[in-house]
């Protein structure tokens, strides 16, 4: 969970290897949300619960 004073946290530029990716995470209630705002190159994204 992020902080309650967050709501939210966008993630942009994310260099992966060769790749690049943007991402949000938002709080909702008890869980965590996982947005791919953007993706460049052989990146994949995987949310482990």
């Amino acid at each position: 969970m992020l902080p309650p004073a967050l709501g939210e946290l966008p993630m942009n530029g994310i260099s992966l290897g060769s790749g690049r990716i943007d991402l949000r995470l938002e709080n909702h209630h008890q869980t965590l949300s996982l947005t791919v705002l953007r993706r460049e190159g052989q990146v994949s994204v995987g949310v482990v619960k």
